[in-house]
């Protein structure tokens, strides 16, 4: 858990299951950057941003990652 993160840790497996239940209101966007993918939910009438990783996106990061001489990435956490 990251003390001082803006928001909370949601589990990859929570974000896909709300995202196939259609409980985004927007689509599935990406960083142009790094391919991230982030989608706007809403909760109890409050609008919130989760941003997270998958297959499309880890190619970037490890590649960004070998170019800067980096040994390796690691997960945030797994669920």
């Amino acid at each position: 858990n990251c003390s001082d993160a803006a928001g909370k840790e949601i589990p990859y497996s929570s974000i896909i299951q709300s995202v196939d239940a259609g409980q985004n209101s927007t689509e599935i966007r990406r960083d142009p950057y790094l391919r991230s993918p982030y989608v706007n939910m809403v909760e109890n009438g409050t609008v919130y941003q989760v941003w997270y990783d998958d297959a499309n996106s880890l190619g970037p990061l490890y590649e960004w990652a070998g170019d800067r001489g980096l040994r390796g990435t690691g997960p945030y956490t797994f669920d």
